[in-house]
């Protein structure tokens, strides 16, 4: 059943997706930004066009059957379908795709300590081989739309922003910042083999916070996020959470200094997230802790041990399925564990 452990010349578990690829990507990308005050307005502006130039050819897979991979003279079973790259259909890329980006932004300075701002912004990225064996370019190279071959981002955010060093005892910093985005994106996934085509829509609330008094600092922040798929490729994912998207996630970071010694700890979190579009299968909510121990033995010379994730704490970020199959496996992928590292640092 194998060649000396060999299953398959090719991976059948993951379509046999052998690929080959040579294509020349050239980006140029002109940009002007201008700011000017008036008084305690600071008003921004900037633009860039993106102007990209794909060539070169691309090839799939075939698969080919009874081919003598070792030359043994024997058609072993590995042997009856082996996947190769099918350079003699290779299709060619040859098509130009331009977009404009650009953001305006306001800042007003109530007072030395507190200000109010906004931002709107429309950005993109090429989206480059992602796009090569869908429908979104043509047999001759040429691209189906401009829209197809580039991921979009429209943000709209506000919000308020203190920061005093005349506050007594210590000196506090408050940030609030409200958001709206929606993304537009073309994208094709390894593992399903397939090609999506998306619009993203989130609103949420950004909260930051920092406080220092002496050697004593803390920092706190949390991100609040209602996002959900507004358009897709298949209508039953319209209104759904996007996979792995939290709806709240927050950090907390104490630290302190005394003379030649630093300790400081940090606590990341987020609530429950969904594994997949479809919204069956759920993450737990988990939260982990990091820490450090940092000692200057001599000017330049720094002794510290760090620790990430110090309790161990079990948590999914990824998995492959939406659901628990029949056979009660799923594919998954956590956050890294424990893990504790030394480092003597000097500096001149």
């Amino acid at each position: 059943m194998t060649d000396n452990g060999l299953v398959a010349y090719g991976v059948p578990f993951w379509g046999n997706l052998h690929r080959s690829y040579e294509v020349d990507y050239d980006t140029a990308a002109p940009f002007a930004a201008v700011t000017a005050q008036f008084g305690r307005l600071t008003l921004d502006a900037s633009v860039r066009l993106d102007q990209n130039k794909a060539s070169g050819r691309y090839a799939g897979n075939i698969q080919r059957a009874n081919v003598d991979m070792n030359q043994d003279g024997v058609i072993s079973v590995p042997e009856q379908s082996v996947s190769a790259v099918d350079n003699a259909a290779a299709k060619p890329v040859n098509y130009d795709v331009n977009f404009t980006s650009y953001s305006l932004g306001a800042n007003y300075g109530f007072t030395q300590s507190l200000a109010a701002f906004g931002r709107y912004s429309l950005g993109a990225s090429a989206s480059a081989d992602r796009i090569l064996f869908g429908n979104s370019v043509r047999a001759n190279g040429t691209i189906v739309g401009d829209q197809a071959s580039y991921n979009e981002l429209k943000q709209l955010e506000a919000g308020l922003k203190y920061q005093t060093q005349k506050l007594v005892p210590g000196t506090l910093g408050l940030f609030a910042t409200f958001f709206h985005a929606e993304t537009t994106e073309s994208n094709y996934e390894l593992t399903s083999q397939r090609f999506t085509e998306r619009v993203y829509g989130a609103d949420g609330v950004e909260l930051e916070a920092a406080y220092a008094l002496g050697g004593f600092e803390i920092r706190a922040g949390g991100t609040w996020t209602d996002a959900q798929i507004d358009k897709a490729e298949t209508a039953s994912l319209v209104g759904k959470t996007p996979r792995r998207q939290a709806e709240f996630t927050y950090q907390l970071s104490p630290s302190y200094t005394w003379k030649k010694l630093s300790v400081g700890t940090s606590v990341i979190g987020t609530t429950k997230a969904y594994a997949q579009d479809d919204n069956r299968l759920v993450f737990p909510a988990y939260a982990y802790v990091n820490a450090f121990v940092a000692y200057t033995l001599r000017p330049g010379l720094t002794l510290s041990i760090n620790a990430n994730n110090l309790f161990n704490e079990f948590g999914l970020s990824e998995a492959e399925e939406g659901s628990i199959p029949s056979n009660g496996i799923v594919r998954a992928r956590g956050i890294t564990g424990r893990t504790v590292s030394t480092t003597l640092r000097y500096s001149f």
